[in-house]
């Protein structure tokens, strides 16, 4: 005797009832560890008057800090630029140049 469906609607609700459970069994699995951590390329330069650190955020986008040594100087907390607001460059040595002329064009030694 072949077994009769009441309805294809009764084979999907069996699927699905239990499909959620090897879902999350693969997501939580495919998950990355929380605790592995992320080493973000950066490169420093200590001039006289002002450190600057450039760090590159994602592939092609960078940020350039600078911390004045100062603790007098109009920009003693420090600030930051980045690729996005003006900072130019395609490699580190390239943003770190131009961070160098930025500071010394803003902020010129007395």
């Amino acid at each position: 005797m072949i077994p009769i469906r009441r309805s294809l609607w009764e084979d999907i609700s069996t699927v699905s009832s239990i499909a959620p459970f090897a879902l999350t069994d693969l997501t939580s699995a495919a998950r990355p560890d929380s605790t592995a951590t992320v080493e973000v390329p950066e490169q420093t330069r200590e001039l006289a008057d002002v450190t600057i650190r450039v760090r590159e955020t994602s592939p092609g986008s960078f940020e350039a800090n600078f911390s004045p040594t100062s603790p007098t100087h109009m920009a003693r907390q420090g600030f930051t630029v980045d690729t996005k607001r003006g900072a130019k460059g395609k490699n580190m040595e390239q943003v770190l140049d131009w961070a160098e002329g930025y500071w010394r064009q803003n902020y010129p030694s007395p």
